[in-house]
């Protein structure tokens, strides 16, 4: 149904909705891993001709929350950063050139911290990136793995680490907010998810969710990233519609979509598999760890579906199958096609191959 207006160049993504007497948003970022902030200096980025205001986690009315699955990452982080690019603050004017400059021109004192990358070794060592080194966990037991084993033929072992990956679609992030009637707010964005966008940007804007309206136009590819970006992206440009009263454009570049945006979730996994003689398979251990970066983000729910898909296609009469996410300083993590799968099938087709192999 949309073929012929994208073949004719009529189709209208988020940034081709322009708007008159817009505001421009820049964001100010942690080029710190893992790093308390400890002040933020407005004024030179204010004395810059062209800039209006710098936003800061203090000025949010509601709360200041833009968690997925848990409420535990800021829109504005206003204590400590745990991953390069967390956003500390927004510069808004009236200009492209003018928000560049602003928000190079924030000053903003960071006292830094050990930082660490490796879900193993945050796991092992002492890092305090939040209270808890873990958010979520999942332990599956059917049957008997330890017994069966033993009792196997044939047994293979292998370690994989599937890495991160960029989502790399063609439109970058982007939102534009429109100020309504009676405090009310539109918010036109890129995203996969509107009422859970819709949900994010009344809770930090402390509105009720029917004075919040989600557009989202023609997107040009998502394939989970902008389910778990839109949120961020439309309440950074609500917040500013917000606190200034005028409309308000966020457009990523295209670095900025490569160096902020979350990612695919890292796995270490250690995957055993055994069989008797015939073929027929026994058992499965598999111990995995994800890496779920700075915050919770999609890793709850793609940590449990990786679990619920380690035998593959395969009947399996006796299973272990525990996983645990950690946190790091790496980006958070995001929602991305198979969802936790590709990289758990990546592991249980490749000990299946070391096991055909062997018999």
């Amino acid at each position: 149904v949309d073929a012929f207006e994208k073949l004719t160049g009529r189709a209208k993504f988020t940034a081709d909705h322009l708007v008159d007497n817009a505001v421009i948003v820049r964001a100010v970022r942690s080029p710190y891993p893992h790093a308390v902030v400890k002040e933020i200096v407005k004024e030179p980025a204010l004395k810059i001709p062209g800039v209006i205001q710098v936003i800061t986690g203090m000025d949010i009315k509601g709360q200041n929350v833009c968690g997925y699955f848990l409420e535990d990452q800021p829109l504005l982080t206003c204590d400590k950063a745990r991953h390069v690019g967390e956003m500390v603050a927004l510069v808004v004017a009236e200009t492209e050139e003018a928000a560049w400059a602003g928000a190079d021109a924030v000053q903003v004192g960071y006292d830094p911290l050990p930082a660490v990358f490796d879900p193993r070794e945050a796991l092992d060592g002492d890092f305090n990136i939040h209270p808890v080194k873990s958010p979520a966990d999942v332990n599956i037991i059917k049957g008997d793995a330890e017994k069966a084993l033993r009792e196997c033929d044939v047994v293979v072992e292998g370690s994989f680490r599937p890495g991160s990956q960029d989502h790399a679609y063609l439109e970058p992030e982007a939102a534009i907010a429109i100020p309504g009637e009676r405090g009310s707010i539109t918010v036109i964005c890129t995203n996969q998810g509107p009422f859970r966008t819709r949900n994010a940007v009344a809770r930090i804007l402390g509105k009720t969710q029917s004075q919040v309206k989600i557009v989202t136009p023609y997107i040009g590819g998502g394939f989970g990233g902008k389910d778990s970006y839109g949120p961020f992206i439309a309440s950074i440009a609500a917040l500013t519609t917000e606190l200034t009263g005028r409309p308000a454009i966020v457009e990523y570049t295209r670095y900025d979509s490569f160096m902020y945006r979350f990612k695919r979730t890292p796995f270490q996994i250690r995957y055993k598999m055994g069989a008797k003689k015939d073929g027929k398979l026994l058992a499965i251990d598999v111990d995995y760890l994800c890496d779920c970066g700075g915050y919770a983000s999609h890793v709850i729910g793609l940590l449990k579906r990786a679990a619920y898909h380690a035998t593959g296609v395969y009947e399996v009469p006796n299973c272990r199958v525990v996983g645990r996410a950690i946190y790091t300083n790496n980006l958070p993590v995001a929602a991305f096609n198979g969802f936790g799968n590709p990289q758990m099938l990546f592991a249980t087709d490749s000990v299946m191959d070391m096991l055909a192999e062997k018999l």
